[in-house]
């Protein structure tokens, strides 16, 4: 299973990035998500729990 984390910025930065994505006009993201940043996880990462490195 992958994961992914979403952040949402503060309403002062998100009104930023909704003007900018805002100066397209075929830009429609808007009207289906919120301005997020996403992190993946990369796919060689693994929890360890035994604390030693792999």
């Amino acid at each position: 299973m992958q994961y992914f984390i979403g952040i949402v910025p503060t309403e002062e930065y998100k009104m930023k990035l909704i003007g900018f994505r805002n100066k397209w006009e075929n830009n429609s993201i808007g009207e289906v998500v919120e301005p997020h940043m996403t992190i993946a996880r990369l796919a060689n990462l693994h929890i360890n729990l035994k604390g030693n490195s792999p």
